[in-house]
């Protein structure tokens, strides 16, 4: 019975709804083993790279009936040129709920035994794939939205945008090639839009359907932001991008960790973590509707805790991470380009400037007990004289500095090593707070990631207003921590994510923070006003 409705739905939905309609049905839930991006999935996609498949198939054998696992015995099958076996764990991972995208993203060397096999060939000639990732929006102002796409193979895409949902008019049609250099990615830069808008926009390849989603400009008085860090590839947990899609946020920052990888010179590796999340469902739902704005933290930048030291391109692999991240989203813009590469950049929404922050790229490592013969930096001096530069010059009434990491010095508990946290950088820290002090910079607060749990922390501030940390880093992972003292809230029971709900329709401004849960759940909600953040 179970085998003739999957053929129905798959009939009538196609695989990749019906993965979603019964979510654990083909994963074996070993979230802590297979799911483990160290001991699981991940690690043995690196054997395949490394020219070891058997090792990855004697493994992935002990992890059925696992819709992954046969993805992966699909490819290590291919490369031990097992022609037969490698296209029956193709078919069983297909009819199980892995996108067909999964294989065709990029062009990574592991792909190509099995991509080359003529049975499929035909089943890439039957489905006929166009755009297989995005449509993603990425950094939306008032008149201009970028949106981001991939494709399998360079192909040239059409993208129309219409006010109407029908697009019985098309404002804009504009043409763009995807860049095989960039892994068949291309960004759409669209301009002379109008202000607090509502945009629809579709688009596809030739000889395909199209892809849909919309957006609004900005121009409103009241929005919201969902933000939060920390998101493995957990199968049965990416129904939170939906959780998140219901609130119809404005906007969604990630703040890091926005992918597990954990293999830092492994280029496939980094690509097959990315394709994950880039081919699931709720998630493509939500950023083709949802604009999107990402920093990374130690895991989607390098290993656990990592430092990349103040040389612009040193280690070499830093340079290359930093590459292959642009590759993944539509910023506004990535450090200071090649001159002095890095993901901070700056946001402005309304009557708020939002700055992300890069803690990892120039970090230099901090441990315990170690003797310091200077104050050690997080952020590297020209990442630091651009932040200070643009809070002196903004003129918004709120000012939102973001880390990937925790400020509040007592947010992390058994310190071992390195100090991941503000903790092992108190010098600067207190520079930039003095900063705020001295140049009397009102109505800041801050917000971070990295912590698998929800806080909020309150920075106290001799002769200052203190500053506001709203911490959330457990999005979809399993994996928590407990709640540290000097807290004023803190949640872990459930992955969840932050919303920021901006108000400037009264006298005095407010944002109002909140913590859901993965299941829709009001978990926590606090006030802060404008007046509040001043001397």
């Amino acid at each position: 019975m179970k085998k003739i409705l999957f053929v129905f739905l798959s009939l009538v939905l196609g695989y990749h709804s019906y993965a979603q309609l019964l979510p654990d049905e083909f994963h074996n839930r070993n979230d802590k083993n297979w799911y483990n991006r160290k001991t699981g999935s991940s690690l043995w996609f690196s054997k395949i790279t490394e020219g070891k498949p058997q090792e990855a198939v004697d493994f992935a054998k002990t992890q059925m009936p696992d819709m992954e696992a046969e993805f992966l015995l699909a490819i290590a099958y291919a490369h031990l040129e097992k022609t037969d076996s490698a296209v029956y764990f193709a078919r069983q991972s297909l009819d199980h709920g892995i996108p067909l995208s999964r294989y065709l993203a990029g062009d990574m060397y592991a792909m190509q035994p099995l991509l080359k096999l003529n049975d499929f060939q035909n089943i890439i000639k039957i489905a006929n794939p166009g755009i297989i990732h995005g449509p993603m929006i990425g950094d939306v102002s008032t008149n201009k939205a970028k949106v981001w796409v991939r494709t399998h193979l360079k192909k040239n895409v059409v993208l129309e945008v219409s006010k109407d949902e029908s697009f019985f008019t098309i404002e804009i049609s504009i043409n763009a090639t995807t860049d095989p250099s960039k892994e068949n990615t291309a960004i759409f830069n669209l301009e002379n839009l109008e202000g607090n808008t509502r945009y629809y926009y579709r688009a596809k390849t030739e000889k395909t359907s199209y892809k849909s989603g919309s957006f609004r400009t900005l121009g409103q008085d009241k929005f919201s932001i969902a933000f939060g860090a920390c998101s493995a590839h957990i199968p049965w947990r990416e129904y939170m991008w939906s959780t998140m899609y219901s609130h119809r946020p404005d906007a969604f920052f990630t703040l890091g960790d926005n992918v597990f990888i954990d293999y830092p010179k492994n280029g496939q590796v980094q690509q097959y973590c990315y394709h994950q999340r880039q081919s699931n469902a709720h998630w493509q739902k939500f950023v083709a509707n949802t604009p999107v704005y990402a920093i990374w933290d130690d895991h989607d930048f390098g290993d656990n805790d990592d430092f990349g030291e103040l040389k612009k391109y040193e280690p070499a692999w830093k340079y290359d991470n930093w590459k292959r991240f642009q590759n993944q989203w539509a910023n506004a813009s990535y450090g200071g380009g090649n001159e002095d590469p890095g993901v901070w950049f700056k946001k402005s929404m309304g009557d708020v400037d939002f700055f992300f922050l890069d803690a990892r790229y120039y970090r230099e490592p901090s441990f315990i007990n170690e003797e310091k013969d200077h104050a050690l930096t997080m952020l590297g001096p020209v990442q630091k004289q651009w932040l200070t530069d643009e809070l002196l010059k903004s003129t918004a009434k709120f000012k939102v500095v973001i880390s990937s990491v925790p400020w509040a010095f007592p947010a992390k508990e058994g310190l071992e090593g390195k100090i991941d946290t503000w903790l092992g950088y108190p010098e600067e820290r207190d520079e930039l707070f003095g900063f705020l002090t001295e140049n009397e910079i009102s109505g800041v607060f801050l917000l971070s990631g990295d912590r698998h749990r929800a806080d909020l922390w309150k920075i106290e501030r001799a002769n200052d207003y203190p500053l506001y940390e709203l911490e959330v880093g457990r999005l979809t992972n399993t994996h928590r921590h407990p709640a540290m003292p000097g807290v004023l809230f803190s949640y872990k029971k459930k992955d969840a994510f932050g919303k920021l709900n901006f108000d400037f329709t009264a006298e005095d401004p407010s944002v109002q923070y909140e913590i859901w849960s993965i299941d829709n759940e009001l978990i926590f909600e606090h006030n802060i006003n404008l007046s509040e953040l001043n001397k």
